[in-house]
C-alpha cells in the first residue's frame, strides 16, 4: 500500500515539474509582452508557433530559389504535435491556431515579407479583454469565437485587397453565438487579427482552404 502511494506521488510530482518545464522553457509563456494571451488562448498560442514554423520554412524556400509551395502540403504544416504540451490547453483550438500562423507565416517568409506576429499578438493582446481567471471550458469558447472570427476577417481583408478597396478597420457586430462581453471582444479581436492577415497576405485562390469556407 505504501509502495503504491509513493509511486502516485512520484507519477505527481513528474507530472507537475513536466508542466513546469514546458511553461518555463516557452518563450512565448515567459518573455513575450503577449504572454497573458498565450496561458489563456491555446488558439493563439498555437498560432504563433505555427507562424514561427511556417515563416522559417517559407524564408528557407525563398533563400534557396525554390518555387512557394501551398502551405498545406509543407510537411512542417502538420507537426503541431512537436511543439504541443497539455499544459497549453485545449489541443484541438491550438491546432487550429497552428494551422493559421503556418498558412500566413509561410507566405509571409517565401514574399520576403517582415515577420509580424509578434507585433499583431502583442496588439490582440493589449486589445482582447480576455478574464485573468477563466477555466478550461470558458477558455475553449472564447478559442472558438477568436477562431470564428479570425477566419472571418481573414476572408474580408482578403475581399477587399483583391478589390484594391482600402484597409478598413471597421468594427463588426458581435455574432449571436457570443453569449458574453468576453466572447464578443474575442471575436472582434480575432476578426481584426484575421482582416490584417488577410489583407496583408495575397495568395493564389487555389491555396486557400480553411479561409475560404
Amino acid at each position: 500500500m505504501i509502495r503504491t502511494l509513493n509511486s502516485l506521488l512520484l507519477l505527481s510530482t513528474l507530472g507537475f515539474s513536466m508542466m513546469s518545464f514546458a511553461q518555463t522553457h516557452d518563450i512565448h509563456l515567459v518573455e513575450s509582452p503577449a504572454k497573458g494571451l498565450f496561458h489563456r488562448s491555446a488558439w493563439a498560442h498555437g498560432y504563433i508557433h505555427g507562424y514561427e514554423a511556417g515563416f522559417h520554412q517559407g524564408n528557407l524556400d525563398l533563400h534557396m530559389a525554390r518555387p512557394i509551395q501551398d502551405p498545406h502540403s509543407v510537411k512542417e504544416f502538420k507537426k503541431s504535435s512537436k511543439v504541443y504540451h497539455a499544459s497549453f490547453g485545449n489541443r484541438p483550438e491550438f491546432e487550429k491556431g497552428y494551422g493559421s500562423g503556418f498558412e500566413v507565416g509561410y507566405l509571409d517568409g517565401s514574399s520576403g515579407r517582415d515577420f509580424r506576429a509578434a507585433s499583431e499578438t502583442n496588439r490582440i493582446s493589449s486589445a482582447m479583454e480576455v478574464p485573468k481567471d477563466v477555466d478550461p471550458k470558458q477558455a475553449e469558447q472564447l478559442d472558438v469565437m477568436l477562431d470564428a472570427g479570425y477566419l472571418q476577417g481573414r476572408r474580408t481583408g482578403l475581399g477587399d485587397a483583391r478589390a484594391k478597396t482600402d484597409f478598413r478597420a471597421t468594427e463588426v457586430p458581435c455574432p449571436e453565438a457570443a453569449k458574453s462581453r468576453a466572447n464578443c471582444t474575442a471575436y472582434q479581436s480575432g476578426f481584426r487579427w484575421g482582416y490584417s492577415d488577410g489583407y496583408s497576405n495575397q495568395r493564389p485562390e487555389s491555396n486557400t482552404q480553411r479561409a475560404s469556407k
